[in-house]
């Protein structure tokens, strides 16, 4: 993450990379769950998948960063595997753990880089995320 390139994206660079992570999860998603119902099975091959060491299609690493689009202060980069795990509900959501970098206000290019700090998020596919 050291050579990332760290700058403050614009508002529709922070909406295409969301709804590019929301895809990517989507499809990650239904992968496995096609590929299995039981919780720790799906736990398994999700480490695998996000890890680059499954198809390789799924892995979650943003070298330039991905905004986040409910605050573009926070840019995550690559997925801490070890912290992530699939829930045993009904739709398997997960909890992704990524790391990630804030940028305060008024940050601009040059500035000292914010260390790098844990972001955790549930993420589901389908139903209420207030059933969980």
């Amino acid at each position: 993450m050291d050579e990332v390139e760290d700058k403050k994206p614009d508002f529709f660079e922070t909406i295409i990379g969301a709804v590019s992570f929301r895809k990517k999860y989507m499809d990650l998603s239904n992968y496995l769950l096609k590929k299995t119902k039981k919780a720790t099975e799906m736990q398994t091959e999700l480490l695998r998948e996000i890890s680059g060491e499954g198809t390789g299609q799924y892995k979650l690493k943003f070298d330039n960063g991905l905004a986040l689009a409910h605050d573009p202060n926070i840019k995550v980069y690559d997925c801490n595997i070890r912290r992530c795990r699939v829930f045993t509900s009904a739709v398997r959501p997960m909890r992704m753990v990524f790391e990630s970098r804030i940028f305060p206000d008024g940050w601009q290019e040059g500035d000292k880089v914010p260390e790098s700090k844990d972001y955790a998020a549930m993420i589901k596919n389908g139903d209420d995320m207030r059933q969980d």
